[in-house]
């Protein structure tokens, strides 16, 4: 009998691990360390999912309040089966976008885009306001929140349900935009990375994937 359960157990702990090795086959990720800080004499540690492909093209990913970065693995594999890499963060502060960018750029990265929803769309405002130095090639924001105006040359896509309950911010967020920008709006309710939960999901990606690999 302890024989039989000795081998009930092994066969379901080969089940259990072949079923994580066929997860992490479904997404392929190196798991990375950011200094997250201004103040280099005391840098906090993030963890971001790091998707890489053959190109030094990248895209930053932020997820919305109450998501994570696991919330983005779907589409970092599909930017990564188009030739784009992507880092997907833990975090959302100012100080954690600035860390990924510093990473890519220390692994040569020359293309680097943001791509941030709601707050982490909120996030990127500030974060380009406060630095409008730095060099993005493009920004996706998907129904971000109230931020400083994006004042600036960098190519930008906005992407906003029309009944999104706070779809006045993410309409505000795109008038006070300087050109270029474009405007994309889909029916319904959905607020930000929900958008991928409905039925304009294929379109939504295609539009991305669009802007991402073509300059306006």
């Amino acid at each position: 009998m302890l024989k039989y359960l000795v081998y009930c157990f092994l066969i379901i702990s080969n089940i259990l691990a072949s079923s994580s090795l066929d997860n992490k086959h479904n997404f392929l990720y190196e798991d990375i360390t950011l200094l997250s800080n201004s103040n280099t004499n005391n840098p906090i540690h993030r963890h971001a999912s790091y998707f890489k492909s053959n190109k030094k093209n990248a895209v930053i990913l932020v997820h919305q309040s109450g998501y994570s970065k696991e919330s983005w693995y779907f589409f970092s594999k599909i930017l990564k089966d188009n030739d784009l890499s992507s880092l997907a963060l833990e975090n959302i502060s100012v100080d954690d976008i600035l860390g990924a960018i510093n990473f890519l750029k220390e692994n040569g990265y020359k293309d680097i885009s943001l791509m941030g929803a709601s707050l982490g769309g909120a996030s990127i405002l500030r974060m380009m306001n406060s630095y409008s130095n730095i060099d993005i090639s493009k920004i996706i924001l998907l129904a971000p929140s109230i931020g400083p105006a994006l004042q600036n040359k960098v190519e930008k896509l906005i992407i906003v349900s029309t009944n999104d309950f706070y779809s006045d911010k993410a309409y505000e967020t795109y008038n006070e935009a300087s050109e270029p920008k474009i405007l994309r709006e889909y029916s319904g309710t959905a607020h930000a990375q929900k958008l991928f939960d409905t039925n304009h999901k294929e379109n939504l990606i295609t539009i991305i994937l669009n802007f991402l690999k073509h300059s306006n």
